[in-house]
């Protein structure tokens, strides 16, 4: 099935809402993780004293925080090439539909590969983290080679 560039647009807008709640749930785990390390602010009085903290508690601190430093590193360029590409092949002379569904696709394949790639790391299935973050890197840059394919065709 061929999508419109209103299909388009409809997808990326889920997506982006999806990849914003999963970044914020992220972060959400990332200051859980952090109280009960003894980790956060000083005046935050409610978590966990330095003298009662367990060494799995700081290990989960360093692989929350591993997780947000991804999502930082990869998810903001993900959008940025996923709308760039989405306003290329909108502003085509001839609506390509073939075009505009390969857009729609790598951008949900990029946001399945953003949170399976959240799900491994939390489970340290260190091949499967891997796969999933070459998935996501090799969608953006099909949404690069979207935009540029568009550009030319404007």
């Amino acid at each position: 099935m061929l999508l419109t560039v209103t299909q388009a647009v409809k997808v990326n807008a889920i997506v982006s809402f999806g990849l914003w709640a999963k970044v914020l749930y992220s972060n959400l785990m990332l200051g859980g993780a952090k109280m009960k390390a003894g980790r956060r602010a000083p005046e935050d009085t409610y978590q966990m004293s330095a003298e009662r903290v367990k060494p799995e508690a700081l290990a989960e601190v360093d692989r929350t925080q591993r997780i947000v430093n991804n999502d930082i590193e990869n998810v903001p360029y993900g959008l940025i090439l996923s709308w760039a590409s989405l306003y290329c092949v909108a502003r085509m002379l001839t609506p390509n539909p073939a075009l505009i569904t390969a857009q729609a696709s790598l951008v949900i394949i990029f946001g399945c590969m953003r949170v399976g790639h959240t799900i491994a790391y939390q489970s340290a299935l260190s091949y499967a983290r891997s796969l999933f973050w070459l998935g996501g890197v090799l969608a953006s840059m099909g949404l690069g080679v979207v935009a540029i394919v568009a550009a030319f065709m404007l």
